[in-house]
């Protein structure tokens, strides 16, 4: 059986996993942690939107298209592909497992490289990261046996 890397992540944290294969318990490699994560819009700015006038005599917020916690996001993303890229290139990577909160899974797909999609196996849109390894692992035995039957 081939190795297997399990990333379960969030905007706040990725924690990837390690397992000579689906059946194998689980060992940690990396925990990137991303300190403005769990931040709101308003505390990663410090000024409000600036106004702008209508002919009407009215005012509306001018918003730009994309807001600073979406950035941030997406430059976790990045970091967080970098390190699977890594692992690819050491011919580490294995199988890919992904686990990831739906909006941050939506960034993930966006920025993976092709050469990593090939190795997904299994991805699912949950946000697991807080959990403890072992509910982790729990949650991935459930996946393979579901996916056993189903497919």
């Amino acid at each position: 059986m081939k190795m297997m890397t399990a990333l379960v992540a969030d905007a706040s944290e990725a924690k990837v996993f390690s397992a000579e294969n689906r059946h194998a318990t689980l060992s940690e490699i990396k925990h990137i942690k991303n300190p403005t994560g769990h931040l709101l819009e308003q505390e990663l700015t410090s000024d409000t939107p600036g106004r702008i006038m209508s002919r009407g005599g009215g005012s509306h917020n001018y918003q730009t298209a994309e807001t600073h916690k979406h950035h941030d996001e997406v430059a976790f993303a990045s970091l967080v592909i970098r390190f699977l890229r890594d692992l690819y290139e050491t011919q580490s990577l294995g199988n890919l497992v992904i686990l990831a909160a739906p909006d941050f899974l939506g960034e993930l797909r966006k920025l993976m490289p092709a050469n990593i999609k090939k190795h997904i196996i299994l991805e699912k849109p949950r946000d697991l990261v807080a959990m403890e390894k072992q509910e982790i692992q729990a949650h991935l035995h459930g996946y393979f046996q579901s996916e056993f039957l189903n497919g």
